[in-house]
């Protein structure tokens, strides 16, 4: 199911988001930056101010839990 993303899924969110940027391209940072890029694009956080911005996130959801995002 594709849908928009909730407040209570930004945990979830943030997860798939981190694991999977850093899968495809942790190798390329050091740890530190990896852990910055992360935290500054990746973060609960940063999708929270997204979402309180006014941006549009739609979440891929398969047996109940997020498996991607746009």
């Amino acid at each position: 199911m594709i849908r928009p993303v909730g407040a209570s899924d930004l945990p979830a969110l943030a997860d798939v988001a981190q694991r999977t940027y850093a899968d495809s391209f942790g190798d390329t940072y050091t740890p530190e930056e990896l852990v910055k890029e992360l935290e500054q694009n990746r973060s609960e956080a940063y999708f929270r101010k997204a979402l309180e911005q006014g941006d549009v996130i739609l979440v891929a959801e398969l047996k109940g839990q997020i498996v991607g995002f746009t």
